[in-house]
């Protein structure tokens, strides 16, 4: 659709013609209004909505008008031309209220699971990869629960040879502790661990990982929020 407006200003009348162009059809709309110049400067003239189109009209210097007193600026507000009739739209957001009532819970056994590929399935359902409406910088994820988090299983030699390191930011105050003493101990930082190295290392991150939930036994607080059981695809 092509819209052209033109305007031509006289000592009385200021005429305003808008022309639209769609399907090969051209439409015209006039309309004539009293108009008092102004002696002083360059103040704009007040804007003039025509037809559900906000026209405004600016006064340049002849010498950048190209001998036109008056330029038409791009209209504010797009328009529908359908049967010489214009209707204006506008797009409405969703409330934050709505799409943090549009999330759910799941919840995950960990029971015989892979720790990788559990992982990886959670941090997917974190960010909001399964949805439509994934945005790469907003939390548009779903709450995730973890339980028999001390079932977990690793692959190869990895309850051996994996290692995680700490700092009691000490002198001297580093801590080891292979992967299988964490499945032990505590292996609810086993699985948040994990779930915390596949997702990206900025502030969203650090928000994401709060709504991981991950209980070592079988039981968790969270029945409240009816979760939905999660299938992982091994």
């Amino acid at each position: 659709m092509l819209l052209s407006i033109e305007a031509v200003a006289s000592t009385c009348n200021l005429q305003i013609r808008l022309t639209v162009e769609t399907e090969g059809r051209v439409a015209q709309l006039e309309e004539h209004r009293p108009y008092k110049p102004e002696v002083t400067g360059s103040s704009p003239v007040p804007p003039i909505e025509l037809f559900g189109v906000v026209v405004q009209l600016v006064r340049t210097p002849a010498c950048h008008a190209g001998g036109r007193e008056f330029e038409s600026r791009r209209p504010r507000h797009y328009s529908n031309f359908s049967g010489h009739i214009f209707r204006s739209w506008s797009l409405q957001a969703m409330k934050k209220q709505e799409a943090l009532s549009q999330r759910r819970w799941y919840v995950i056994d960990g029971q015989g699971k892979i720790l990788g590929r559990m992982a990886t399935e959670i941090a997917r359902v974190l960010r909001g990869k399964h949805k439509p409406t994934f945005t790469p910088n907003q939390d548009a994820g779903d709450f995730v629960i973890v339980i028999n988090a001390r079932g977990v299983k690793l692959t190869g030699a990895k309850l051996q040879d994996k290692v995680y390191y700490r700092h009691t930011e000490y002198p001297g105050g580093i801590r080891e502790r292979s992967a299988a003493e964490m499945l032990q101990i505590k292996p609810e930082e086993l699985v948040r661990l994990a779930v915390r190295g596949m997702l990206p290392k900025n502030r969203l991150s650090r928000k994401l990982v709060t709504k991981l939930k991950v209980y070592a036994g079988p039981e968790h607080p969270h029945g409240a929020q009816k979760p939905q059981p999660l299938t992982i695809t091994s």
